[in-house]
């Protein structure tokens, strides 16, 4: 059996986080370069979207909702905050946080997934838009809480 270590930083006030960890190398039996890698992961979480919450509900018995909100509570999250939901997928996290705020508006969810927003706007009133983590097109300013 082969065993690989994960290295895991934590960054906090006193050590500063190292550089990030690159994308896995060309799987190419599934795409043949790096360029082609963004398109394949696409058609996955397209692909996935319909059936995501449905299973996701299935492995968290039904606890994730409460969880979300527990975590964004935990976090920090307060009515009259702003928040920006990278990679908000189908919107789950998005929801928990509208739950807390009260204002649909409040929350922006940003995905790359044409799929997984077609599913958050099932249940979400607020904003959402189709981008990635690597480039969000929003001023620096504009919320409280990532």
């Amino acid at each position: 059996m082969l065993r690989q270590t994960l290295r895991v930083e934590v960054r906090n006030d006193d050590m500063p986080m190292t550089g990030s960890t690159p994308p896995h190398p060309v799987l190419e039996k599934y795409y043949p370069s790096d360029a082609d890698r963004q398109s394949f992961v696409g058609a996955l979480f397209d692909g996935a979207a319909r059936h995501y919450n449905r299973v996701g509900t299935m492995l968290d018995l039904g606890s994730g909702p409460w969880y979300r909100r527990c975590a964004l509570r935990r976090a920090g999250l307060r009515p009259g905050m702003r928040l920006l939901d990278v990679a908000t997928g189908t919107g789950l996290v998005a929801r928990g946080a509208v739950d807390i705020l009260g204002e649909p508006g409040r929350v922006i969810g940003v995905d790359p997934s044409r799929g997984m927003l077609r599913e958050a706007r099932k249940a979400l009133a607020g904003p959402l838009v189709q981008g990635r983590a690597e480039a969000l097109p929003f001023r620096d300013d504009l919320f409280d809480m990532l």
